[in-house]
């Protein structure tokens, strides 16, 4: 009985320490970006817990290995087929004699992916019953038998209903519960939790911040540097409604000079790819890449005549406030599906943090870029303009700015853009 005890404790913490690697797999090399086959081909291990129903406290909690393929239908719709080794062992009150069975289940589960990472299922199950068998003490207490088991436990046709959860890269975890359509004379009902470990797809080293940003640089001069003009909406109705009219009609008649100014610095310094220009009023509609009628022209009137392609890599620029820790950060790129055709669009994580005003560039869905893409150029006229006191204890920095005015900043911007191109070639 020792050496059986000493062999299923060796199993049971060889089969734990597999699992723990699986599990772990992911994080180890965080390096590098799982790319999942269409098909997914898994290795899948956990545990059962079970009872039998017409024996009181017949419980049993045992390890079980299988493999499984996942197909997806659609974007929504999966089917998983799998088939697994189990075996369960049930003894009531005492520790012998016990019942042991030994199954091979095949099963198939049609999906629906319910949140990002969780799939919900509901499908059939077989149970084909290997080996039944009665474990009892031998004379000696220290030895145990094995006996066939002449039982009314048999295969069956069971219910399957459970949930799966993308983890990280390969790895996923899945909770389920089954049980026979049937009642035979013994019904046996299992909850299953299981670590799932993908067999296929490839593992791509993770883009560096370095290699990201000549991506970047390379993708900004091939496409479109999309302008926003702030337009002060909510400032100007607040002094409207609380009868300060004069002073919301100066707030838009400076919005408008700066705004011009703006777009003449970039007509007369920018070069370095294409630029079109919108008001801030019109973002939702640039984030979602809905282009028609959101442009301006020189008098900062929509012209329809103004179009970017829907599938055109672009990227935002705003005189904004450059952000301390931007915890938002690139991830990779994805390819997603437009009216227009296929579009790389980008991935994050994070969020922000206010610092300093500047002329900054972001991504399509208005993220500000990273280091060591040169993404932003101060504003410091614009800090002096509107705090003068600065100047007293910043005077020695003011002398040596070179960014007065919009002009400066935008040629500027214009001059480390294309300087980081020529440098990532």
């Amino acid at each position: 009985m020792k050496n059986k005890k000493n062999i299923r404790f060796h199993f049971l913490s060889s089969f734990l320490s597999m699992l723990l690697y699986l599990g772990c797999a992911g994080f180890i090399y965080p390096q590098y970006i799982y790319k999942p086959s269409a098909n997914r081909f898994e290795l899948t291990g956990g545990f059962n817990f079970s009872h039998i129903k017409q024996i009181e406290n017949s419980n049993s909690g045992t390890p079980f290995l299988g493999i499984q393929l996942q197909v997806p239908l659609s974007e929504k719709y999966f089917v998983r087929t799998g088939a697994e080794l189990a075996y369960f062992e049930y003894s009531n009150f005492t520790s012998y004699p016990r019942i042991r069975n030994i199954y091979l289940k095949v099963r198939m589960v049609p999906q629906i992916k319910i949140a990002n990472f969780i799939k919900f299922g509901v499908g059939l199950q077989g149970s084909l019953l290997l080996n039944s068998s009665i474990i009892s003490l031998g004379e000696n207490t220290n030895t145990t038998s094995l006996y066939p088991l002449q039982s009314e436990f048999g295969s069956t046709l069971d219910y399957y209903i459970g949930f799966d959860v993308d983890l990280y890269n390969r790895v996923g975890i899945g909770v389920n519960l089954s049980g026979p359509f049937t009642e035979p004379t013994y019904t046996i009902r299992n909850i299953q939790f299981s670590v799932h470990y993908a067999l296929n797809g490839e593992n791509e080293k993770k883009p560096s911040p370095k290699d990201i940003a000549n991506q970047q640089i390379r993708d900004l001069k091939n496409g479109v540097l999309l302008v926003r003009l702030k337009t002060s909406t909510s400032k100007i109705k607040a002094l409207q409604k609380a009868g300060y009219t004069d002073e919301a009609a100066k707030v838009e008649q400076e919005q408008l000079k700066d705004s011009k100014e703006i777009m003449q610095a970039f007509a007369d310094g920018f070069s370095f790819c294409q630029v079109r220009f919108f008001t801030s009023d019109k973002s939702l509609q640039i984030k979602n890449r809905m282009f028609k009628n959101v442009f301006v022209d020189e008098g900062l009137k929509i012209d329809s005549t103004i179009v970017v392609p829907e599938k055109e890599t672009f990227f935002i620029a705003d005189f904004d406030y450059v952000s301390n820790d931007t915890v938002a950060y690139f991830s990779n790129y994805k390819t997603e599906q437009t009216s227009d055709g296929p579009a790389r669009v980008p991935e994050y994580y994070g969020g922000t943090e206010i610092d300093f005003s500047a002329l900054v560039i972001s991504d399509s869905n208005f993220i500000q870029l990273q280091k060591p893409f040169p993404f932003y150029t101060r504003t410091a006229f614009k800090s002096y303009k509107k705090n003068p006191v600065q100047l007293i204890f910043l005077f020695p920095v003011a002398l040596i700015s070179d960014t007065w005015s919009y002009d400066d900043v935008v040629k500027k911007m214009d001059k480390k853009l294309l300087k980081f191109y020529n440098q990532s070639k």
